[in-house]
């Protein structure tokens, strides 16, 4: 898309008001001003407009009448039917990625891991978060179906909405590491099958501790 003379285009801003929104930037019922955005992104108003509508077909802004666009929020009952699809969606990515993911990015999952480790004891938990995700999307890639992989990515960027306070737990945050090392390991093993139990179960588990701990 051609930059238009009036600054970034609706994909860029798209992009980075969806990050903001996944950082917590901008939090859940928070108003999304136009004018305020055009300045923020330093465009004019049609490529912001566009934005909130592309980010509110994916879930992430709700269009309210007299109210505008606002950033969506997710009650608990959205939570467990968003995570349930996640399951068995990234079950089934991790079962069909783990004959195709070749060594050298065995490799980099490795190192992201790594990463992961450094993050916990540095305790940047917002660090480790996005290693977390690099670490998933990364294995998926490999699953060799465009749509699977853009529902996963969609369902990725609605649970960000949910500000999960077991991230705040050490405890769970080893917890998930030892489930990391188990499905890297598996994926090594090129068992597909034990790869897709680990994620769907990583992802029950982490589910249930995390409603568990904001009720």
């Amino acid at each position: 898309m051609k930059k238009n003379s009036n600054g970034a285009t609706s994909d860029e801003v798209t992009e980075k008001l969806r990050d903001a929104i996944i950082s917590g930037e901008f939090i859940p019922r928070e108003r999304l001003i136009e004018d305020e955005l055009a300045i923020r992104f330093q465009t004019s108003r049609t490529p912001v407009r566009e934005a909130i509508r592309n980010l509110a077909s994916v879930g992430l802004i709700k269009i309210e009448p007299y109210k505008g666009a606002v950033v969506a929020d997710i009650n608990a009952d959205e939570i467990r039917e968003i995570y349930i699809v996640r399951a068995n969606l990234e079950g089934l990515a991790t079962k069909l990625a783990t004959p195709n993911i070749p060594n050298e990015t065995l490799i980099f999952l490795d190192n992201m891991l790594e990463e992961m480790e450094k993050s916990i004891i540095q305790g940047d938990r917002n660090q480790f978060g996005k290693w977390n995700i690099k670490f998933h999307t990364t294995i998926y890639s490999y699953c060799q179906n465009k749509i699977l992989y853009q529902l996963i990515e969609e369902l990725l960027d609605r649970s960000a909405l949910f500000r999960q306070s077991s991230w705040e737990s050490q405890r769970h945050l080893k917890v998930v590491m030892k489930s990391h090392r188990e499905l890297l390991s598996a994926i090594v093993e090129r068992n597909a099958k034990k790869a897709q139990d680990i994620v769907e179960e990583h992802i029950q588990l982490y589910i249930a501790e995390s409603l568990s701990n904001n009720e």
